[in-house]
């Protein structure tokens, strides 16, 4: 089948559709049920966990500090803890957060050993995980299943989201893991450069196909319209447009790039390939780095997304964005 027959509300020519996904796709409104766009729910429930939105924080080093983390876990926004401050940091952060009696629990790991070490020692502490990500480049590797699936017969109960793949044949074999959420999304980010360096990547078509055989939530990450250049500036709208596609949560690392909460001395350095970054060396590096100026605080970039998430639910005729997928026709302008 076409994967462009997934859905009447898909523009003949997405598959076409490369990073940005969004910039040339508007949706068509329908008739608002609300009072007020405050009326709008925005929170995602999942595994009998509410979260505030379904933007989640990036898990790069780069978008979090103690500081923006203390926000998202007292405003019950979803994140992913980065996983590349090695074990003893992530066991500080699990012990911190249990400690503190977050309502989200949440963190990234990665495909070798230790991994699995600190996960045991996790559990054995009686520390407790709500979300677990596993997070690579590219998780479609034969070597990473019995690695899946260790994590999945150690933590039944946990949210299991794994990541970043592009294709449906992925999303089949990530199922038959026990996979929760798949991380969608290779070569897509503003500052990421896998695309232009490998010639690998996704688009729009891609994410659709995956859409239609996931039989679990699907997690896009990056991808949103940067509006300009200078300044960064992001499409919020692309969130919507994602929810009407088929998404669960968007990821972004952009969308949080103005915080003071991340500056230092008023700029925010922003890099495209953390693993590379973190482990000080340049081999198989594919991101760039480019510096911000601090905005505004992070509550006030939290509220704003806020506001226009539930304007985007106002357009789409729904009054619950667990309502978005397919609640609007997409065309090309």
């Amino acid at each position: 089948m076409n994967v462009l027959d997934i859905s009447r509300h898909l523009p003949q020519n997405v598959g076409y559709m490369t990073p940005p996904y969004f910039r040339n796709i508007v949706l068509q409104h329908n008739m608002s049920i609300l009072k007020t766009r405050d009326d709008a729910n925005i929170s995602v429930e999942v595994n009998g966990k509410t979260v505030a939105s379904p933007v989640v924080l990036s898990n790069m080093p780069s978008c979090q500090n103690s500081d923006v983390l203390n926000v998202f876990g007292r405003l019950k926004w979803p994140y992913v803890y980065h996983r590349l401050g090695g074990s003893d940091d992530i066991l500080r952060f699990v012990r911190n957060i249990n400690d503190e009696s977050w309502d989200l629990k949440s963190i990234s790991v990665g495909v070798k050993p230790d991994d699995i070490t600190l996960l045991t020692k996790i559990k054995a502490l009686g520390l407790r995980l709500d979300w677990i990500t596993i997070d690579v480049a590219l998780i479609y590797n034969a070597h990473f299943e019995d690695h899946i699936r260790t994590i999945r017969s150690m933590y039944p109960d946990v949210y299991l989201i794994a990541g970043n793949l592009s294709n449906s044949d992925g999303i089949r074999w990530l199922e038959d893991l026990g996979v929760d959420c798949c991380k969608f999304g290779i070569g897509v980010s503003e500052l990421c450069r896998t695309r232009q360096y490998t010639g690998f990547g996704s688009t729009l078509a891609d994410f659709a196909e995956c859409v239609s055989v996931a039989k679990y939530d699907m997690m896009l990450d990056g991808g949103l319209t940067v509006l300009d250049e200078n300044t960064g500036e992001i499409a919020y709208g692309d969130i919507y447009k994602a929810l009407n596609l088929g998404a669960k949560f968007v990821m972004s690392s952009a969308l949080f790039r103005w915080a003071h909460e991340l500056s230092n001395n008023g700029t925010v350095l922003q890099y495209g390939n953390s693993t590379a970054r973190a482990k000080n060396n340049t081999r198989h590096e594919e991101g760039a780095v480019k510096a911000f100026s601090s905005q505004y605080a992070l509550e006030d970039q939290l509220r704003k997304i806020d506001e226009h998430l539930r304007s985007g639910v106002s357009y789409g005729g729904i009054s619950n964005v667990k309502d978005a997928y397919r609640s609007c026709k997409m065309k090309i302008v």
